[in-house]
This record gives C-alpha cells, structure tokens and sequence, in this order.
C-alpha cells in the first residue's frame, strides 16, 4: 500500500521483524530480490505454507520505478511458482489493477477476530464497533450535506496527499 513504507514506522518495523523471525523459525518465510549490481531495488515479504505462497508486503526503490521493477519480481515470483507446484499465488491486500493483470479474479478473505469475555476485550468490542459506525454515519452524513463538487474536490485533495507519502 501507499505510504506504509515498513522503515516509516518504529511500530510498522517491529512488526515485521516479529513476523519475519517467527516465519523464519517455522520454515515459512520467502524473501524475494530483484537487485541490479548488487544493490536491492525491488523486494517482496511472502509467507509460504502448503503449497501457496501469501505476498505480505512488497517495494522497489522509486529511482528504478519507470523501469517496473516490481512487475519483474512478480514474473520471477510466478515463474518460480509455476515450477515448484505452488497451488496459489496470494497477492494479500486490496484488488491493485497490477494484481489483477496477473490474475483471473479475486476471491473473499474473511478476518475474524475473537475477544476474551473480559473487562477488556468488552472494551475492544466496543471501540472498534464505535469507531466502524461512526466512521461510515461521518461519511454518509457528509455526503448529504455537501455538494457533488466539494466531494470531488476533497478526493482530489486525499489522493494528492496519498502522491505525496513515502511509498514501500
């Protein structure tokens, strides 16, 4: 995504370090390449487990981004799949028109979360309901009230802030 480059968050980092170390120790983790003399300028963070490989996070350094060097990581990446017998190739995360040029579809990933019958996980119930309701009632809210222009206007204003974050 947009702006989540792993380095930009201290948090975002020690994720993926915990995440990296716990798939390393389980045999599940593939870091994939693409370097030019040497120097990393693409990378993808893959999780693989029963034949399917699960593309968490991916980049490339933007000084080499008119050359795609993502869209070369991915060809290796199918390439190497198809080799070794991979069932499914998951590129994780929203329906980016790159995925699906190499794809036939989408299918539903469902997250579950479970909470303990706690004081606390009460509490979390609550807040993430909260904040969910009431982001969707601000945003119908808004879309009743304000012109079709100072809609456009505003989406205009969110994805030229979006340019402007760091991208992975």
């Amino acid at each position: 995504h947009e702006g989540t480059a792993i380095a930009s968050s201290a948090a975002l980092r020690d994720f993926y370090t915990s995440v990296a170390h716990w798939a390393s120790a389980h045999g599940l983790l593939h870091l994939v390449f693409l370097r030019l003399d040497g120097q990393a300028i693409a990378f993808e963070f893959i999780l693989g487990h029963d034949r399917v490989l699960y593309d968490v996070k991916g980049g490339y350094d933007e000084e080499y981004r008119r050359w795609g060097p993502g869209i070369w990581l991915m060809q290796h990446i199918l390439q190497r799949a198809f080799a070794d017998d991979t069932r499914f190739v998951e590129w994780l995360g929203t329906d980016d028109h790159y995925k699906l040029e190499w794809s036939d579809g989408t299918r539903e990933h469902v997250t579950s979360t479970w909470l303990a019958p706690t004081v606390r996980g009460r509490a979390e119930y609550h807040s993430k309901h909260l904040w969910r309701t009431s982001r969707r009632r601000t945003r119908e809210a808004l879309r009743e009230r304000l012109s079709e222009s100072t809609i456009e206007r505003l989406k205009a204003a969110r994805d030229s802030a979006t340019a402007l974050r760091p991208r992975s």
